[in-house]
């Protein structure tokens, strides 16, 4: 039991020391830590709010209103996979069948028969007024109006002189029978008002449509239908032929005859017409196709056609069912377990990280940074990219610098610290980059190298040799990428090459500039600033060696010492020296206490108390 007790005493004192460890280098009280605690949920959040926003696919909050012959002021890529009515086809398609839709004309087959029975009803009638007055049994004044019944009943004008000529024959039946015969033999083949109107059909032919007889038939001969003009010739012609030319009077009254009751017996039926090709039209099917998330659908400057207004108008449709709030909430919670997995990392292998916000806020601009340098890169060499056809996005993406970020985080912290940057940049730059699915592992392996190039780096100019180290990587991966892709011997290969060798120099001078704002900012010492305090010109230790010159000749032996110690142990040698010359810096206020600089024997602590000599 006093066992227990003891081990339950030692547990708390043990986690009481645990928390004593890292708060006394920070001077943290708990009230102080608990604060901390919510000033990085705080700026965790914050992390996460702007990583989601520079992840965004671009053109999704706002559908451009766009017509056609409008010309587009941006790129618009399609924000997610679009299933698109493909209207343009449909209408080629509705368009085809349309005209592949006969015209239909109605052909009037009664209009033969109701002719020879108006004409044989007129003649029988004459036939019998001649006898009567000719027996006398009818006068003068009665025959005439039987002539102008005739001429009622016939429906037409007819000329006194063929009625003259008709009587003189006693309006024979031969002559009544021809002239039906000649009727019925040019109306047979079908009359139309004007040939013009068959021209738009000359080609595919007409349907003719008997009525009241439920019939049709195809005419693709259109030369076989007779215009009126074309009617009355061969009228006359039959005529000549069914009358000889010695009884010219009775030849030309059957011609005027003819002539007068022939006209047009097959008329266009419009109603009908239309509602076949509307059927038609009805008939075609809808057609869809696919447009894949991030296709480019305009182009800055492109001028906007049909086919791109149903596009437009499937994003906007998206829009309106929540799409935006569902891609926020996705990459929100994405970007979340990314960092919260970074944040596991460093709590569990960089303790003292947390306790020292600003640290922690120094990793956070890394990591939105990073993921902003990447997107306005993006824009930038997008932009440039336009003005040739035979650059594509695949192709400048190599040379964005997407391993600034792990190269200042080598610098700036350590090397752990880096890899897990690389890994976590990795996957960030896969969400914001979707051209190339292998571009998250061309970050990555890009990440690790560059921090490895720079972690040794003890002078600025070793960057650029960093730079170069990894472009060369950089090519080598792209090699690998393009036989992935079997396209390592087309244009796009030396093309990825020359970029992806840029994009190392371009990352290197980027943190070149960068690393300097950052030191002074977050008052951190990396190796360059070491370099620089080793500089005997700095005028501390200008003044260490003229006011304090045994100081100085010490401190020059112990940074020796300190440095070759160092390296034996495997620490940071510019660390141990710089500390070693700097580290009796106090003693230049009063150097002549000190016995190193005691030149004439002479020593001041013999008439001091040994209260002030201490």
């Amino acid at each position: 039991m006093i066992d227990m007790e003891k081990r339950l005493e030692k547990i708390k004192e043990d986690k009481e020391s645990f928390w004593a460890k890292y708060r006394r280098p920070f001077g943290l009280s708990m009230e102080k830590m608990e604060e901390n605690k919510w000033l990085l949920i705080v700026l965790g959040l914050s992390v996460v709010f702007l990583l989601t926003f520079l992840l965004i696919p671009g053109g999704i909050f706002s559908a451009p209103r766009l017509a056609a012959g409008d010309v587009a002021q941006r790129d618009i890529k399609a924000p997610v996979d679009l299933i698109v009515k493909d209207e343009a086809t449909i209408r080629r398609k509705q368009q085809a069948a349309e005209e592949r839709v006969f015209s239909v004309y109605d052909l009037d087959s009664n209009a033969i028969s109701q002719i020879e029975a108006k004409i044989a009803s007129a003649f029988e009638e004459m036939r019998a007024a001649v006898k009567g007055y000719k027996n006398g049994e009818i006068t003068a004044e009665a025959f005439q109006s039987q002539e102008k019944a005739f001429i009622e009943k016939m429906g037409i004008p007819v000329s006194s002189a063929t009625l003259k000529t008709l009587l003189s024959v006693n309006y024979n039946k031969d002559i009544q029978e021809k002239i039906v015969k000649i009727l019925s033999t040019v109306m047979g083949r079908g009359i139309i008002a004007d040939r013009y109107l068959l021209e738009a059909d000359k080609e595919k032919g007409i349907i003719t449509r008997t009525i009241n007889e439920n019939r049709e038939g195809h005419v693709k001969n259109l030369s076989e239908i007779l215009d009126v003009k074309e009617a009355n010739k061969q009228m006359l012609s039959l005529t000549a032929s069914f009358f000889p030319s010695t009884n010219r009077a009775v030849q030309n009254a059957a011609a005027e005859i003819c002539t007068k009751m022939l006209g047009p017996n097959l008329v266009f039926n419009k109603n009908e017409t239309e509602a076949r090709k509307k059927e038609a039209v009805i008939n075609i099917k809808p057609l869809f196709y696919k447009i894949k998330k991030g296709d480019t659908i305009l182009r800055n400057g492109q001028r906007v056609a049909e086919e791109h207004i149903a596009i437009l108008g499937e994003i906007s449709k998206y829009q309106g069912r929540g799409y935006i709030l569902q891609v926020f909430l996705g990459i929100a919670f994405l970007a979340s377990i990314i960092i919260y997995t970074f944040y596991r990392d460093i709590m569990r292998y960089k303790r003292y990280l947390p306790f020292d916000l600003s640290k922690f806020l120094l990793i956070s601009i890394l990591i939105v940074g990073n993921v902003a340098i990447t997107k306005l890169s993006y824009f930038l060499f997008g932009s440039f990219a336009e003005r040739y056809e035979f650059i594509d996005n695949t192709d400048f993406i190599f040379a964005i610098p997407v391993v600034i970020g792990p190269m200042l985080a080598a610098i700036l912290f350590d090397i752990h610290i880096a890899i897990v940057f690389s890994f976590i940049n990795s996957l960030l730059i896969g969400m914001a980059i979707k051209e190339e699915p292998l571009i998250i592992l061309f970050s990555f392996i890009g990440g690790i190298v560059a921090a490895f190039s720079v972690i040794q780096c003890k002078k600025r100019s070793a960057l650029q040799r960093a730079g170069l180290f990894v472009g060369l990587i950089n090519i080598l991966m792209i090699i690998a990428i393009n036989l992935y892709n079997a396209r390592v011997f087309t244009i796009k290969g030396p093309l990825d090459i020359a970029f992806g060798l840029s994009g190392g120099f371009i990352a290197s001078t980027m943190v070149s500039g960068l690393l300097s704002l950052l030191e002074s900012s977050f008052k951190i010492t990396t190796n360059f600033k070491l370099l620089e305090l080793l500089d005997l010109n700095q005028p501390i230790l200008r003044q260490l060696f003229v006011v304090a010159p045994g100081t100085y000749h010490h401190s020059m032996v112990v940074s020796t010492l300190t440095e070759s110690a160092a390296e034996a142990i495997k620490v940071n040698p510019l660390l141990a020296r710089v500390a070693a010359y700097y580290h009796d810096i106090g003693k230049i206020t009063k150097p002549e206490y000190f016995i190193e600089n005691q030149m004439t024997g002479a020593n001041r602590h013999d008439n001091l108390a040994p209260s002030m000599s201490s």
